[in-house]
């Protein structure tokens, strides 16, 4: 059966076939930070809040590390695609952008209203892709919020926050090229349980950031919330970016808001996540089993300084270069060869293959050329 089409297999051989032998640079898009962007979810909505959530977009074809800035409005945008710039102009951006951030909490929304989110992925060379547009309502104001009050003069509102446990030391384990998990005791409140007790990790590259209880919650805090915990003691962090030091900590609240910090620069441990490339012996691209109609590409596999090489993944694209219609692209996964069919006889094409390790890094073999056989 003759492969699909790629869109991103013919940007991406574009981009290859413009240099010469192996490349461990990243591969740099025209106009594009990533691809494969999802649907915004959304959870935790009340009258006021929400949280937005996304899928980390597909980097293979950013240029450095990809962070994330989530905008709403409440103007219906209507259909039309919106723009970077549009949405930089006109809509409400949520924070600051950040790298390995899936999900925002959004405070200060009115009640009942319907909100329109989106996500702007920027690379380090400032290409940017926008994700597609989602509304989300509000809940309506809850009037049991209110206090009541009663004959019963006995005041039992609790104002304590609760107390971190083991003096608000943070373990960390399980680190990875992309990731590690923070580890926590369990905290101690003197009304509400621990198993309502609600952890929320924020981290940063600045220690300052989650150095106390406000640096961490002020509305123009620059700290990046990470997610949250209820009555657990664990959360990992995925899609960090590589050869950065993280600074995290922990917030608890227990049923009545009160809340307290962990101890302050706790994680200032430096996590060094990988960076480099694959590395390709030799980018030579070899043909054979030439017939009419298909030819089997085979290849030297790649090294990678963390990844295994039984985890690393190869894509394979080509066009024809007589008509020069939109490139191919086939997922390989872990081999060094495959079989191609689907060719038309008496053809030259052009082939590529792209070695990437479990964080994105990638490689890109010497280009070869090969015409298929005459009938």
């Amino acid at each position: 059966m003759r492969p699909s089409q790629s869109t991103w297999g013919a940007l991406l051989l574009l981009a290859t076939l413009s240099g010469s032998g192996c490349n461990s640079s990243t591969i740099t898009p025209a106009t594009s930070a990533a691809l494969l962007q999802k649907s915004l979810t959304f959870s935790d909505a009340t009258s006021n809040s929400l949280t937005l959530h996304w899928t980390a977009a597909d980097s293979l074809l950013a240029v450095g590390t990809l962070k994330y800035l989530a905008f709403y409005i409440e103007t219906d945008p209507g259909s039309t695609d919106q723009t970077a710039a549009t949405i930089k102009a006109e809509w409400t951006a949520v924070g600051t952008a950040a790298p390995g951030i899936t999900s925002v909490s959004i405070p200060n929304l009115t009640a009942e209203t319907k909100y329109y989110f989106t996500v702007l992925a920027t690379d380090s060379a400032n290409n940017i892709t926008v994700y597609p547009v989602a509304s989300q309502t509000t809940l309506a104001a809850d009037s049991t919020d209110t206090i009541t009050t009663t004959t019963d003069t006995t005041d039992t509102t609790d104002t304590t926050p609760p107390t971190p446990g083991a003096s608000g030391t943070l373990v960390f384990t399980g680190a990875t090229t992309s990731g590690l998990t923070v580890e926590w005791t369990a905290a101690t409140d003197a009304v509400s349980s621990a198993s309502t007790l609600v952890y929320k990790v924020y981290y940063s590259t600045t220690a300052g950031d989650v150095a106390t209880l406000d640096s961490m919650t002020d509305a123009d805090s620059d700290a990046v919330y990470a997610g949250s915990v209820t009555g657990g003691g664990s959360l990992a962090l995925t899609g960090l970016a590589s050869d950065t030091t993280y600074y995290m900590n922990i917030v608890v609240s227990d049923e009545a808001a009160n809340a307290a910090a962990y101890t302050a620069g706790s994680s200032a441990t430096a996590i060094t996540l990988d960076s480099a490339a694959p590395t390709v012996s030799s980018g030579t691209l070899t043909a054979s089993s030439i017939t009419t109609t298909g030819l089997t590409l085979s290849w030297v596999g790649a090294t990678d300084d963390v990844t295994p090489a039984s985890a690393l993944h190869y894509m394979v694209i080509y066009q024809d270069m007589d008509t020069a219609p939109p490139a191919v692209s086939i997922d390989a996964g872990n081999n060094t060869s495959l079989n191609i069919t689907g060719l038309t006889p008496a053809t030259t094409y052009i082939f590529q293959v792209v070695v990437r390790d479990e964080v994105g890094n990638n490689t890109t073999y010497t280009p070869k050329t090969q015409r298929t056989s005459s009938p």
